[in-house]
């Protein structure tokens, strides 16, 4: 299920999404009243707004969608293969998740130490480095058991305000330097 509104705008650069992912909204902000409150009552997200936010882009910041340079954004069939997303968890956003397109391995992960978060990573912020664990979408909410290991390293320096620059290395590394395997993304 989905909705549109044509007077919406989303993202930094809505030209790289299909029309109706540039003016989504949440569909069940338009129900009836009475029906919105039933429908709520399923909804697991403990936080507004309780239909959910996708749009995570600031410009000048970390936070949002990053697409491989070289690719056209969400244009192709293949296009979930080469983003790579800073954005908040779709149950509660308190959590950090960084999604990997699949050049990257595919994968949604939560921040060990849910920091620092990506609305304050900024080209002056320097070289970030993040522990990534791997995680099925809503497992806290669903009882499955979170297990704390660490199975990515993500290092990630804004270059401009439009361009970042990372490298995924295996395991929890520490104070991880970049390499010819690094990567360039843009909005």
């Amino acid at each position: 299920m989905g909705a549109y509104d044509r007077n919406v705008l989303s993202y930094i650069h809505p030209e790289k999404y299909p029309i109706p992912t540039q003016q989504a909204i949440s569909p069940l902000d338009n129900f009836a009243p009475e029906l919105k409150e039933i429908v709520y009552r399923k909804v697991k997200r403990i936080a507004e707004p309780r239909g959910g936010k996708y749009d995570f882009d600031i410009y000048g910041r970390l936070s949002g969608n990053w697409f491989l340079e070289g690719t056209d954004g969400w244009s192709s069939d293949e296009s979930y293969k080469n983003y790579l997303s800073f954005a908040y968890d779709v149950y509660d956003p308190t959590y950090l998740r960084v999604g990997l397109g699949e050049k990257l391995g595919g994968t949604l992960n939560r921040v060990k130490n849910n920091s620092p978060d990506f609305k304050d990573i900024r080209v002056s912020s320097g070289k970030i480095v993040y522990h990534l664990i791997g995680v099925m979408e809503g497992d806290e909410f669903f009882g499955r058991s979170l297990a704390q290991i660490v199975t990515k390293t993500l290092l990630v320096q804004m270059l401009n305000d439009e361009k970042i620059k990372i490298e995924l290395f295996e395991g929890e590394v520490q104070n991880p330097n970049f390499t010819v395997n690094a990567k360039i993304f843009t909005r």
